[in-house]
This record gives structure tokens, sequence and C-alpha cells, in this order.
């Protein structure tokens, strides 16, 4: 069985941020971009799904954009805590 770690492990990670300098997962790497501008660079090259995983800046920033071809929510009840919602 393929677990969630060895998946995430094994396909490319674009992280978006405007703090880290470095990428400390395996085949990852920083965008300091606008997200939506990331998404389109992406689209542009052969691949997958594009999966966006707990951002709600980066998701709400794609939704403005009319960047979005499918949204799934996935709710975790017993899981409490501050940040935004979406």
């Amino acid at each position: 069985m393929f677990s969630f770690t060895q998946w995430l492990n094994s396909v490319e990670t674009v992280m978006s941020s405007s703090t880290l300098t470095e990428a400390p997962w395996a085949n990852s790497r920083i965008a300091d971009a606008d997200p939506a501008s990331v998404v389109e660079q992406l689209r542009e090259r052969p691949g997958g799904d594009i999966i966006v995983l707990a951002s709600s800046s980066v998701i709400t920033a794609l939704l403005d954009a009319d960047g979005l071809d499918r949204l799934s929510i996935t709710l975790c009840p017993e899981l409490v805590g501050g940040g935004p919602r979406i």
C-alpha cells in the first residue's frame, strides 16, 4: 500500500511562501509569486492534477482568479484551532 507520506515525498511539491528561502522536503521548491500565476505555469507543463493541501490563502487566491477546476473540502471536526477560515 502506498501511504500518503510516500506519495507526498514522491511528487513535485511547490510551496507558496514569502518568508522561506529553501525547501526542506524532498522534491520541493519555493514559489514566491502569486499562486494563480504559479498554477498557470504548472498547467502548461505535462503532468497530472494540481492539488492544494491545507492553505486557505492559496485556495482563496485561486478562487479569486477563477483558477480552480474542482474544490473538495475535507472537514476534520475533531481538530480545533485558530487561523483563517475558508
